[in-house]
């Protein structure tokens, strides 16, 4: 029997079929697609100077804190399973849905944007969106909406926002974040 050694394209074609990286993604100028239906796995951390490609979800499911830095670009959904939670580690974009299983996404000082068909899900005590800085979740708006709620909370305390909005939109977007103190100038 005859073993043929494999390209490495081969090799990381294999990982995006098998769906499965059992460390860290590196996205560096390349294409990136993750297809209908279909789950990538990473268990280390995350890192993309390009958007993620697709309708499928990137599952952050390691053992130990992971960080995302998208460097500003989009993935399609983001599901959340890491009790020890994940970090931005820069500005990053979801387009179409997020799902909390188990854990926390810190945010820091970069900012999170969800697109206005963003839908987010799993959301509660000890999953959300931790405003521990200065960051924001940003929500795009292209139309109405009523009672959307935003995952934000601090700590082991969720406090969630929820946004109505009436007008028209040209690039519009809500930030939220939940601070620690109240405010100096609140009304």
């Amino acid at each position: 029997m005859m073993i043929k050694k494999l390209h490495p394209i081969f090799l990381l074609l294999g990982l995006i079929v098998c769906n499965i990286s059992f460390a860290q993604l590196y996205i560096n100028n390349a294409t990136f697609v993750i297809q209908s239906g279909a789950t990538v796995t990473v268990q280390g951390d995350l890192t993309s100077n390009t958007d993620i490609q697709g309708t499928g979800k990137l599952l952050l499911k390691g053992a130990a804190s992971q960080n995302v830095n998208m460097g500003g670009f989009s993935l399609p959904t983001l599901e959340l399973d890491n009790a020890a939670n994940a970090t931005l580690t820069g500005n990053a974009k979801i387009s179409i849905g997020i799902l909390f299983t188990t854990g926390k996404i810190i945010l820091g000082t970069n900012n999170l944007t969800l697109a206005d068909i963003t839908t987010v899900s799993g959301q509660g005590t000890g999953k959300f969106l931790e405003t521990n800085s200065t960051g924001q979740v940003f929500k795009s708006l292209t139309a109405d909406i009523t009672n959307n709620e935003i995952p934000v909370g601090l700590g082991t305390n969720y406090r969630p926002a929820f946004i109505t909005s009436a007008g028209t939109y040209i690039n519009a977007t809500v930030g939220v974040r939940v601070v620690g103190v109240a405010d100096p100038n609140k009304p």
